[in-house]
């Protein structure tokens, strides 16, 4: 007489339904982390973009180091940008190193 397999049809089961609540967890979990990882990034783009108020502030305090404008008009002072007023202190600090030469 030939003998059948027997299958083990319970725990069949309990391996499917196992399977099936462990991808729907991980699932799940990479869910959570996606949407995580979205409003992070939306987070940090909506603060690079700055407020109005912040980029109008921005904009002046740039205005204010790349312009020429008058710091105190009865003194005779005057605000010049930025990068040629370095340009002029290293002139000055080049002459001066020059004429102290012994």
């Amino acid at each position: 007489m030939v003998e059948k397999d027997a299958l083990n049809t319970p725990a069949i089961a309990v391996i499917g339904v196992v399977g099936t609540i462990v991808t729907f967890v991980t699932v799940l979990c990479l869910q959570v982390l996606y949407y995580r990882a979205e409003d992070s990034q939306a987070a940090s783009r909506a603060a690079e973009a700055g407020t109005p108020e912040m980029r109008v502030m921005l904009a002046e305090q740039r205005a204010s180091l790349e312009g020429y404008e008058w710091a105190d008009r009865e003194a005779g002072k005057v605000r010049i940008p930025i990068e040629d007023a370095m340009e002029l202190v290293a002139r000055e600090a080049a002459a001066n190193s020059a004429g102290a030469s012994f």
